[in-house]
């Protein structure tokens, strides 16, 4: 979390959506530890895989197809206060193939958040229906990335991977473009 690429990425997401996120992650740490009543480590969180689609960003009207699994030694009693004590949004809760979804709606304009806890230490949380798609695999609905594509990806070995379908995206000359972060990212197309 400390490193100066992540924190870029992520003021970068948060300037497309002010309404819902702190302008930069020390500000998102710190208004969660607050709502978490001081009990919020960041070291409790070991690992995150951000998810998006990009084809998404550009539809009128809608919100992206975007989320984070994130592992760590929190529990579901740890993060599930946090949800409950959101500012300027509405929190309710609902089931969703037979986890519990927390759905946060912003006051303002913005996508609805769906979080929901996978298994102890094991979280997602993005657009509702990203995190949706989560659930489905986490429960067999759905199926998960495997086989020759997952392994040449899962090789890549660094803390930044991205996998895109580049016939749908953007070219990798167009990701080394955009900077920081992504000029330093392990791409893997299919």
């Amino acid at each position: 979390l400390a490193d100066p690429d992540v924190q870029d990425a992520y003021e970068q997401l948060a300037a497309q959506y002010p309404e819902v996120l702190p302008p930069t992650l020390n500000d998102l740490l710190n208004q969660l530890r607050v709502q978490a009543g001081g009990q919020l480590d960041p070291a409790d969180f070991t690992e995150a895989v951000l998810f998006a689609d990009l084809d998404t960003f550009d539809e009128e009207g809608g919100y992206p197809f975007i989320g984070v699994i994130v592992s760590g030694t929190f529990t579901m009693s740890d993060l599930a206060p946090l949800f409950q004590s959101i500012p300027d949004a509405t929190v309710t809760t609902s089931e969703y193939k037979g986890l519990t979804v927390y759905k946060i709606a912003p006051e303002e304009e913005g996508p609805q958040i769906g979080v929901a806890f996978l298994g102890e230490g094991v979280l997602v949380a993005g657009t509702l229906y990203a995190a949706e798609d989560v659930i489905d695999v986490a429960v067999g609905d759905a199926p998960a990335l495997s086989g020759p594509v997952f392994e040449a990806y899962d090789a890549l070995g660094s803390r930044f991977k991205v996998a895109i379908d580049f016939h749908k995206a953007l070219p990798a000359e167009d990701i080394e473009e955009m900077g920081p972060p992504f000029d330093e990212m392990d791409t893997f197309g299919f």
